[in-house]
């Protein structure tokens, strides 16, 4: 009822919507499979997908896009999980407003394409990290490329709260994500981190 008086008030009406599944609420996996091929990687996501949710298959959305290939057979993959109780409450929403529901996202497509306009996708690495209410996402990214992925259960809400053991437990977080990036591998290195989100109001995470 709230958001019909809001949108009512404001004569607002966005024709058609986007759901952005967000972090924290979905399991993302990437990695790499020695094909190239649509329906074989279809095939083996559903595979992969059934090995990283303890849900039943019935009860999860899945979906996944190719991020590149490579000359010998190759493809990174990034994997999207939610349980279906999640995306449909959005729907709900969408539906009860009289909307159009146009596709359901995932908020990491949001930060690459809000890395993109802002300028931060350079040649080399770079750690984004989105401080929310709740939760904080890093993504690492080349370009408009993700090689990590991690949602972590803290934010703006807990840094308040605890403005000496939050700042240092976040600082810590990073600095695991940033280990554990470099021991897989990748050859890259992480040049500069990206605060963005609420992070302005935290000079002590600078």
């Amino acid at each position: 009822a709230w958001l019909h008086q809001a949108c009512a008030a404001r004569v607002f009406d966005p024709g058609t919507v986007l759901i952005a599944n967000p972090s924290h609420l979905t399991t993302t996996r990437l990695f790499t499979l020695p094909s190239t091929d649509s329906q074989e990687i279809r095939d083996i996501v559903e595979l992969q997908a059934e090995k990283h949710t303890p849900y039943a298959k019935e009860e999860i959305l899945t979906d996944f896009r190719v991020l590149d290939t490579d000359q010998a057979g190759y493809s990174r993959v990034l994997l999207i999980l939610s349980h279906q109780d999640i995306v449909h409450r959005a729907l709900r929403l969408v539906e009860a407003m009289g909307w159009v529901l146009e596709r359901v996202g995932f908020e990491l497509e949001g930060l690459i394409n809000w890395s993109r306009v802002a300028g931060v996708q350079t040649e080399s690495a770079v750690l984004l990290a989105e401080l929310d209410q709740e939760t904080t996402t890093l993504v690492i990214l080349q370009g408009d490329r993700p090689y990590a992925h991690r949602s972590l259960s803290i934010g703006a809400k807990q840094l308040t709260e605890d403005p000496v053991e939050g700042p240092a437990k976040q600082i810590s977080d990073v600095q695991r994500t940033l280990e554990t990036f470099d021991a897989e591998g990748f050859n890259l290195t992480v040049a500069a981190i990206v605060l963005t989100g609420q992070a302005s109001r935290f000079p002590e995470l600078k």
